[in-house]
């Protein structure tokens, strides 16, 4: 293997490697944890395979529980290992050369079935004692590597990948591996297994042996309790530790002892044992990937606090466990203790990654965090341990149900969660969400966002692709929001668009951000959709950027921006709108941009609207510009519905609409001198429009606007719509009087006479 890898100096904060060898050395951690998922089983004493095993050669519940609780210990070595370690010159080198010898050591206590019955005990644990000294020795220099390789923008998300995928080959693997022990459970069954652990367990090490290590800032010569206090001055760290310890600690005092109860009390066969523990396992496959995501986009600390109540049922319910029920409730048990654990662990170890100084030799902190994990974890046992000895064989009677020795064990661990929930208030997560915040992530349709989000994963046609990104901003769920954000980059155009109209609809002020930055970029073929979308979200910081896309060279930007500049309103969207419209003539746009202001009621585009309204032809267009003058007058639902109506239909709701002028003008507080020629003309309209006259019909509108146009003492808005009739007529031609014509010479009186009676 060259050196060229440990030559590379290291950058403040960040990995020496480049990033291609970055992504070497993380796919090599990866198939390092595998290897080791599998080599795992054999030096476990709490798994199924090594407590099979231990009870197969003659050890007992309380050997078991003592040997777990004392192997746990070794962790308390990683801080003089760290010492040590701070001498060698090639890490990586010595880091293989004891692996090697760790899993061999794990391996042959198998080999231990073949001493005399009263010394089996003895010399497992001397075998298993060699194991766990080598690997702990080993593992804070290993931490030390993957936390100076890892990018800290991806640690929450790498953490969550890495443990989904050694659980994996865990589930695999043990499934087989008990399957196998069903059918062979005699000596030379486990003796295939144990062999199949050691030859992953040297493989894992061969890749360790391929992996880059970056040359890193060394520590300082210190003492061994020099080291060891160095972390704890660290506030922030000290209550990350206190957390870990006291919930290893609970955790384990009863976790040590499923698979025991589960062999002997509840009496399954290693299959049944293996499947119960592959639901955990698998329940944290799942959870992995997405406690990972959590974790980077909200924090460590919210995920960890909403986690530790529903272990407390977890660890519940085996309280209740009987060979009755056992077939539905230990399924659920071990869902919720997978999930919740999985989320604890990631959220730990991504914060922990956090606290400890990037680019340096930073061991002593994983040495000192592996001291205080290996007190939680031997600890655990060893009090659970020290109650199973205290608790008669026969049991315990509690509130009339008879509780056996390892049930009690799982009712008091319960209760001490409350120590861990407790501490968790005391961790330092800065820039973290809060739980409140959190749960109301957990909003909308989560199994249609679930479903599409897998479905987004797998898809590999464009076509999918946008079907479960409309699907995820269907779900309306804030979960979505981010992959939505993902897909605005999709290679497929028709992705983006979706998840730029799904981001609209769903209204995430978290959008906003990715959505301007899609606004600016000239390249981008989602402008459209990404202003439409800004329109939609409503907030301060996209007016600007919107105002700016007024001016884009793609008219269908500007269209898409004058339209969702009406949505948000606001003055300075207002003002653009009209700079706009009463500027430079924009034939492209000028519809929408009359649309925009009108629904922000600015009377003033009513002259540059008709004025401009003669360069249209297309009907569609024409109806648009009228409908948004008829929309600042204050009728915007009349214009469309007449135009739509059919003529039977139209001509009954103009009889009653210019019935209502009439009517409406005789109530009117207008001055005297012109209330009569108002009001008789205004009949005089009715009955011409119902002839369909519509000549004679405009002639009368025509006077009375004019009556009304230049009376000064008239509101706002009559005025106005007078001035749309005058103006409208200026250039209207007989054709235009018949549909288009009359139907807004009615919407712009019937605003004139209510108005008149609704002063402003």
């Amino acid at each position: 293997m060259s050196e060229q890898y440990e030559e590379h100096a290291i950058s403040p904060g960040g990995s020496a490697l480049s990033r291609q060898q970055t992504a070497h050395a993380l796919r090599h951690f990866v198939l390092m944890g595998v290897c080791w998922a599998v080599y795992g089983p054999n030096a476990v004493v709490s798994g199924p395979i090594m407590s099979g095993f231990a009870l197969k050669v003659g050890l007992t519940q309380a050997q078991i529980g003592f040997l777990a609780s004392t192997l746990g210990l070794f962790g308390v070595w990683q801080i003089v290992a760290s010492h040590l370690m701070r001498r060698v010159r090639n890490k990586r080198r010595l880091c293989v050369g004891l692996g090697l010898i760790e899993v061999t050591a794990g391996s042959l206590t198998f080999s231990t079935a073949l001493v005399p019955e009263g010394l089996r005990f003895y010399a497992m644990a001397a075998l298993l004692c060699i194991a766990y000294l080598l690997g702990n020795t080993i593992n804070p220099t290993f931490n030390s590597w993957l936390s100076n390789v890892l990018p800290s923008d991806m640690r929450g998300n790498f953490t969550g990948r890495r443990m989904m995928y050694i659980s994996i080959t865990s589930i695999v693997y043990l499934y087989v591996a008990s399957r196998w022990l069903d059918w062979n459970s005699e000596l030379p069954g486990f003796a295939v297994v144990f062999a199949i652990g050691w030859i992953a367990g040297i493989l894992g090490y061969v890749m360790m042996s391929l992996t880059p290590y970056p040359q890193i800032e060394q520590e300082a010569g210190a003492s061994v309790a020099g080291a060891f206090a160095q972390p704890l001055r660290n506030r922030s760290y000290r209550s990350l530790v206190a957390f870990m310890c006291s919930w290893l600690g609970v955790g384990m005092m009863s976790g040590v002892f499923y698979s025991v109860y589960m062999l002997q009390n509840l009496g399954l066969s290693y299959a049944q044992v293996a499947i119960y523990t592959n639901i955990t396992i698998l329940s944290q496959i799942i959870a992995y990937r997405l406690w990972g995501v959590f974790v980077q986009r909200y924090g460590s600390k919210p995920i960890t606090q909403l986690s530790i109540t529903p272990y407390i049922i977890a660890l519940s319910t085996w309280v209740f466990i009987t060979p009755e029920n056992l077939w539905w409730l230990i399924p659920i048990s071990r869902v919720i203790a997978g999930v919740t654990w999985s989320g604890v662990e990631i959220a730990n170890a991504t914060l922990l990654y956090k606290l400890v100084p990037a680019g340096k030799e930073n061991s002593s902190y994983f040495a000192n965090w592996m001291f205080f994990v290996a007190l939680g974890s031997a600890g655990g046992p060893l009090i659970g341990g020290l109650l199973r000895g205290l608790i008669p064989d026969s049991g315990v009677s509690v509130l009339g149900m008879q509780l056996a020795p390892l049930q009690v064990v799982f009712a008091i661990s319960a209760m001490l969660c409350l120590i861990p929930i407790a501490l968790s208030f005391r961790l330092v997560d800065t820039g973290s969400a809060s739980p409140r915040y959190l749960l109301g992530q957990f909003r909308g349709n989560l199994l249609g966002y679930a479903y599409n989000y897998a479905l987004f994963l797998a898809a590999f046609s464009d076509n999918r692709r946008a079907e479960a990104t409309r699907g995820l901003g269907r779900s309306r769920t804030p979960l979505a929001v981010e992959k939505l954000v993902d897909a605005l980059y999709d290679l497929s155009p028709t992705v983006r668009s979706e998840a730029a109209r799904s981001l609209g609809e769903m209204g995430r002020a978290e959008a906003v951000d990715p959505l301007v930055q899609e606004l600016y970029d000239d390249e981008s073929d989602i402008r459209p959709e990404a202003a439409q979308a800004l329109g939609k979200i409503g907030t301060a910081a996209s007016i600007e950027a919107l105002v700016s896309a007024l001016d884009d060279e793609d008219p269908r930007v500007r269209t898409s921006a004058a339209m969702a500049l009406g949505e948000l309103g606001g003055e300075g969207a207002q003002e653009a709108l009209y700079e706009r419209i009463s500027g430079d003539f924009q034939k492209t746009t000028f519809a929408a941009l009359l649309d925009g202001a009108s629904r922000l009621g600015d009377q003033r585009i009513i002259g540059p609207a008709l004025r401009h309204l003669p360069e249209f032809r297309t009907p569609v267009l024409r109806m648009q510009i009228i409908n948004a003058v008829c929309r600042v007058l204050g009728e915007p639902r009349h214009f469309y519905r007449l135009l739509m109506a059919d003529r039977l239909t139209r001509a009954g709701l103009l009889e009653g609409m210019t019935a209502r002028i009439v009517r409406l003008l005789e109530q009117a507080p207008v001055p005297p001198r012109i209330e009569l020629p108002m009001v008789r003309l205004a009949g005089l309209f009715r009955d011409a429009i119902a002839k369909d006259d519509y000549a004679a019909a405009a002639e009368h509108a025509h006077k009375i606007a004019s009556v009304v146009a230049h009376n000064r003492r008239m509101p706002p808005t009559p005025r106005a719509a007078a001035g749309a009739i005058l103006d409208y007529l200026r250039n209207a031609t007989p054709d235009m009087l018949v549909d288009e014509g009359s139907i807004f010479l009615v919407v712009c009186l019937t605003s004139l006479a209510r108005y008149l009676n609704e002063p402003e």
